[in-house]
């Protein structure tokens, strides 16, 4: 932050990343570069197109680099709390799998990376525009497949009623399901 914007932030975050091992940081680096300068504008082309194999090719790309990720935290023994916060910034390279996986008709993948992203969100930027929105998906994509009554879907819906919570404060059901449609219509 210091060459990039003129300021040192000395939050914990911004801390635990310093203390990283160089090996972790870097890949944590690469993995975030290659979701924007190869996945991101590759996945793009193949959505527009409906290129199975491009979108199977991007897929499978972008989960061996975040199979990668998860050894090394693994192997670095970092906590869960700090692992969320440091996947934030894998988190288009995660939203590059669960937009292939839905592109490709699996769902249950989509919904599965979309629960990593929406941990992720929350842990680095709770209320953001970020964190709603793919509380709003994930919502949208369990009551799908499972049914809006599911414990799934309930479960989902929690997570988005606290996204929302932490945005705009309590608000009333009727108002929070208007803002996931919301989204859902803006978005996605």
């Amino acid at each position: 932050l210091s060459d990039a914007f003129g300021f040192d932030c000395g939050c914990a975050r911004c801390r635990a990343e310093e203390e990283l091992a160089p090996g972790l940081a870097a890949l944590l680096q690469d993995t975030a570069s290659r979701a924007a300068q190869s996945f991101a504008p590759r996945l793009k082309r193949g959505l527009a197109s409906g290129d199975k194999q491009l979108l199977l090719e991007v897929r499978r790309q972008a989960a061996a680099m975040m199979t990668l990720v998860y050894q090394q935290l693994r192997r670095h023994l970092v906590q869960p709390g700090l692992r969320d916060q440091l996947l934030s910034s894998c988190y288009s390279c995660m939203e590059a799998i669960a937009d292939a996986d839905s592109a490709l008709g699996d769902e249950e993948a989509a919904a599965a990376c979309l629960g990593k992203c929406l941990r992720a969100a929350a842990a680095v930027t709770p209320g953001s525009d970020l964190h709603v929105v793919v509380a709003s998906k994930l919502a949208d994509v369990v009551s799908r497949l499972h049914g809006r009554a599911s414990p799934q879907a309930q479960q989902a819906w929690q997570a988005c009623l606290e996204a929302h919570v932490a945005r705009y404060g309590v608000l009333p059901e009727g108002s929070v399901r208007r803002l996931a449609e919301l989204n859902r219509t803006l978005y996605f």
